[in-house]
């Protein structure tokens, strides 16, 4: 019984990291050779990943270029911001200020 456990295991482990592969795969503008996804990740539509490419939780979030080369390993639970939108809202709290003093 409990090696029919473990082969069920890693049966789904198996599907899903082909899952989060396929989804990296259809998203990212470029991808090299030998693509490993081994938890949900996310990346957008500009990024480009070079060979060997090791995800394990990262995310992309924002529409800028992302750039990530060869032999690159992730941690789990990393996030790459692509806009500076603190930028925006330091500009909009500026303006509000500005027309406030009229």
């Amino acid at each position: 019984m409990v090696n029919i456990l473990g082969v069920i295991s890693t049966i789904f482990r198996s599907i899903k990291r082909k899952t989060y592969r396929s989804q990296i795969r259809k998203v990212a503008k470029e991808v090299g050779e030998n693509l490993k996804v081994n938890f949900k990740s996310r990346v957008n539509k500009n990024t480009f990943l070079g060979n060997n490419v090791n995800f394990n939780g990262l995310v992309i979030r924002g529409d800028g270029e992302v750039v990530i080369g060869d032999n690159f390993h992730s941690d789990p639970d990393i996030l790459l911001l692509t806009r500076n939108l603190i930028m925006k809202e330091q500009k909009y709290l500026m303006m509000k200020l500005l027309t406030e003093k009229k």
